[in-house]
């Protein structure tokens, strides 16, 4: 799956899917429309988008679809590539492909700098997902904002943190999770380690109200 661009206003085109999919698909548009970092909407009749969502059940993704990212999403998404989403497109899926792509460069703030310390290297895992397990509808959503952070880029459990503000051991549970159903695969790789104090993870708020709206949604308690 391609990246997705960063216009003004993210236009998302479907293909294949049945007219009542793709109302659901504006309703949640609307639903969660306040806190995604940036606009997205529905494009019109004719209009170029900037995300292509495709029903792979029924129809294979167009030859030419421009400068589009092209979505997969299907009843059963294990059997296509990689970023396949399930069908009928679910909230937490939604939430995560415009947050994890179109907000993963924009606004985070960034961390001062601190003096170099001494280090050694040490070998740690980098995980990433594979695929959108069909458990994952009834995980809490802190498990969602650690899959979002890993859908794209592998990390580290440390580095899944400071993206997320998700506490290590919460992380571990969910990428213990997510190896029995085979929906993660994982690297190793050689990481500097430093003596001094570790350095607070660099929360972005926006996180914190995708998480207490998601759960708004979704119907779990405040």
């Amino acid at each position: 799956m391609t990246a997705i661009p960063h216009p003004a206003v993210l236009r998302i085109a479907c293909h294949g899917l049945a007219d009542e999919e793709v109302a659901a698909l504006r309703r949640l548009l609307g639903l969660i429309q306040s806190h995604l970092p940036q606009p997205c909407t529905l494009a019109e009749r004719g209009e170029a988008p900037d995300v292509l969502m495709v029903n792979l059940d029924t129809n294979p993704a167009p030859e030419n679809t421009g400068s589009a990212a092209v979505v997969g999403c299907s009843l059963k998404p294990k059997q296509h590539p990689q970023g396949t989403m399930y069908r009928p497109i679910r909230a937490y899926q939604l939430l995560s492909l415009l947050t994890g792509f179109v907000g993963a460069s924009k606004g985070a703030p960034t961390p001062t700098a601190a003096a170099p310390a001494p280090s050694e290297q040490r070998p740690v895992w980098r995980y990433r997902l594979r695929v959108w397990p069909a458990q994952a509808m009834d995980w809490q959503p802190k498990w969602w904002m650690v899959m979002s952070t890993i859908r794209s880029v592998p990390r580290t459990t440390e580095e899944i943190s400071v993206q997320t503000g998700v506490a290590v051991d919460v992380i571990e549970q969910c990428i213990a999770e997510l190896e029995k159903l085979g929906a993660i695969e994982r690297e190793s790789v050689q990481v500097e380690t430093h003596e001094s104090a570790p350095t607070p993870p660099v929360v972005d708020q926006r996180w914190r109200a995708l998480t207490r709206r998601v759960g708004q949604i979704l119907g779990f308690a405040r």
